[in-house]
């Protein structure tokens, strides 16, 4: 991938994206001169290259991903210096891969977090990632719809999403093993979505 993008001789990089970066349309090119010079850009062919890997097998470049595809139709410098950090991250990396198996009691359990407002379009980014023993075999990271009004808000929202996936796979996994399989547990590090997800009282 770095040879396509003439990235192979960049010095590695240890994060697919900078701590904290902010990326926003407010970067995108706003006169005809800019953006006729950034006409040239591969930025679309460069968003399929790490979508592809990002899906399959990296989900440490999944939230990165998530951002820089939201400019593909307007992007400016910044986002292009963006996504050329990712191409070389996953370069610099290639050599890591998801093992699969592990000495893990729990068959299947998930992992979900989100960023509350971290972005200034203010919608927070939700992520979660399952692990079946000790390996990832799914995991998810997009822009929540509504604007969450709090932490607690924006993490019961992940909450929720990574419960549907915990269902789907847990029906899964029954078909498979012909079995009904144990609860699976979500680890949250939320105490208001816990409480949120724990006590009915606070629900309609």
């Amino acid at each position: 991938m770095t040879e396509i993008f003439s990235l192979t001789n960049t010095k590695p990089v240890s994060t697919p994206i900078e701590p904290g970066k902010q990326l926003m349309t407010e970067q995108s090119p706003s006169t005809t001169t800019q953006i006729t010079r950034m006409h040239g850009v591969p930025y679309a062919k460069a968003i399929g290259s790490v979508l592809w890997p990002t899906m399959i097998s990296r989900p440490d470049a999944a939230y990165a991903v998530g951002v820089l595809v939201q400019f593909i139709q307007n992007l400016g410098q910044t986002h292009w210096e963006a996504l050329k950090q990712v191409i070389v991250y996953l370069g610099a990396t290639k050599d890591l891969w998801l093992t699969f198996g592990g000495r893990n009691q729990s068959l299947v359990n998930g992992f979900c977090n989100a960023n509350w407002a971290s972005q200034t379009h203010c919608h927070s980014i939700s992520g979660y990632l399952f692990h079946m023993r000790s390996g990832a075999v799914t995991w998810s990271s997009k822009k929540q719809y509504i604007v969450a009004l709090s932490s607690t808000e924006s993490e019961y929202v992940v909450l929720s999403h990574a419960e549907k996936e915990a269902l789907w796979l847990r029906a899964f996994i029954s078909e498979i093993w012909g079995a009904k399989h144990k609860p699976v547990i979500i680890n949250c590090d939320n105490q208001g979505a816990i409480a949120l997800s724990k006590d009915n009282k606070f629900h309609v």
